[in-house]
């Protein structure tokens, strides 16, 4: 299966270093969980009898800039937590796959293919 994402943003990126207060961060890791869990109740992802599961992630940023996979994977901790809500489990059963850091697209999502 493969789930299409908003690419997270860039409040989430934990390099970001403006002096922004630990609140504003939280209220947007909590505003791009939902996002993503509306978007995974959209595509119909369901509750998995699997016991693990592998993800691979495939970032399509939004613009052409350069950017660093394992801050774009770090952002999107709060978007891996709704994905275990939906399917059941605790994300510490994911396995994951190399992460990659694909063409940039209009408005940037992130593709995550889940495998049992």
């Amino acid at each position: 299966m493969i789930v299409t994402l908003p690419y997270p943003p860039s409040a989430l990126n934990p390099n970001r270093s403006n002096g922004q207060h630990w609140s504003k961060t939280r209220r947007a890791k909590t505003a791009y969980r939902r996002h993503c869990m509306q978007e995974m109740q959209a595509q119909k992802v369901k509750r998995t009898d699997a016991s693990t599961v592998k993800i691979t992630l495939t970032f399509h940023p939004p613009t052409a800039h350069a950017r660093d996979v394992d801050n774009a994977v770090a952002a999107m901790k709060s978007a891996i937590d709704g994905l275990a809500k939906m399917l059941g489990l605790d994300d510490s059963n994911f396995t994951y796959g190399e992460p990659v850091m694909a063409e940039p697209r209009k408005g940037g999502c992130v593709k995550v293919e889940i495998t049992s």
